[in-house]
């Protein structure tokens, strides 16, 4: 059980529990490339950049319109074509992505990612895909057996793949990209969603079911006061060739726990976005509910996930999937 000095969050008197570290087995995260060539322009260049970033954090929609922009400049980029039609598949606009990936092979009939991707757009399309494709039950689908003791029955949803959803109930939000874990507050007036890929945390009122914030898990210059450690266990936060201010990054958000009677509700990260293989210390950040923002951020081991209050609130564990 490793011991941590108290941490003074900024604005309180109160102090929060000290935390021991689980270390658990490694994984390695591997990266993805774009298929394609870049663009020759610099203004499409920098709007596919954007698109591809936005893509990544899967803000599909978003990405789309950064997408396009860069095709007004530059009809041609086949880099830019090809992603647009992935932000198209995650979108499920089948006949879209067919059309733009033709485009493609008729211009370049070897270009391998469109050969292999291609006839699996075009089943969709025809309705064959369907087996391989996640299926989304309409609202107010209960569960089955109707006999079982316990009920279960689909009374909202908040996704990000249909934008003009047709039941009210079903909300699209770009905020939502890959959404980890959840976790209600102890008085269940609301809920806080992790959201994996797109480095926030959405926090929805449980009882209207309406989203009341984002918080970002996004650092800069303007983010000093949440640090307080350069290095973890005299470990360079950025590892040996990391970044020169490695408290400089965006988070990806996995579990949570509450401490102090719900009070503050502590977040870890899967990795520094700087960090792609998850080998270096991460961090843990730690969220005022009353407010819901950030007030403190603390680093970890290479990817924490798991994190536990002690039954006498005294301690907190986190557990290391990439630290054995």
């Amino acid at each position: 059980m490793i011991r941590l000095s108290d941490i003074p969050l900024r604005g309180h008197e109160s102090r929060v529990a000290r935390c021991f570290l689980l270390l658990l087995v490694p994984l390695l995260c591997a990266g993805t490339a774009f298929g394609g060539d870049a663009c020759r322009n610099e203004a499409a260049e920098k709007a596919f950049q954007e698109g591809f970033r936005l893509q990544k954090r899967m803000e599909s929609q978003a990405a789309l319109a950064a997408y396009r922009r860069c095709l007004s400049i530059e009809p041609t980029c086949l880099a830019c074509r090809y992603e647009l039609g992935w932000s198209l598949w995650q979108l499920g606009r089948w006949r879209e992505v067919v059309e733009v990936w033709e485009g493609i092979l008729a211009e370049v009939p070897d270009h391998p990612e469109v050969r292999a991707f291609l006839p699996q757009a075009r089943e969709h399309l025809a309705g064959k895909g369907k087996a391989n494709t996640v299926r989304h039950p309409p609202i107010g689908t209960p569960s089955q057996p109707a006999t079982a003791p316990i009920h279960l029955e689909l009374i909202a949803r908040f996704q990000n793949y249909d934008a003009a959803p047709a039941d009210p109930r079903d909300h699209f939000d770009p905020d939502i990209a890959s959404p980890k874990s959840a976790i209600f507050t102890p008085d269940g007036r609301k809920v806080y969603v992790n959201s994996l890929e797109g480095m926030k945390t959405v926090v929805y009122d449980a009882k209207r079911l309406v989203k009341r914030k984002v918080i970002r898990h996004t650092f800069g210059r303007e983010s000093a006061r949440y640090f307080r450690e350069d290095t973890f266990f005299g470990r360079p936060l950025g590892g040996d060739r990391g970044p020169k201010n490695p408290n400089h990054f965006s988070g990806k958000p996995v579990e949570a726990a509450l401490s102090h009677g719900g009070r503050f509700l502590w977040v870890p990260y899967y990795r520094r976005s700087y960090d792609p293989k998850g080998i270096a210390p991460s961090a843990v950040a730690i969220i005022d509910t009353e407010r819901d923002e950030i007030v403190r951020v603390i680093a970890t081991g290479p990817i924490s996930k798991c994190v536990a209050p002690s039954p006498d609130g005294r301690f907190m564990a986190i557990s290391h999937w990439g630290d054995n």
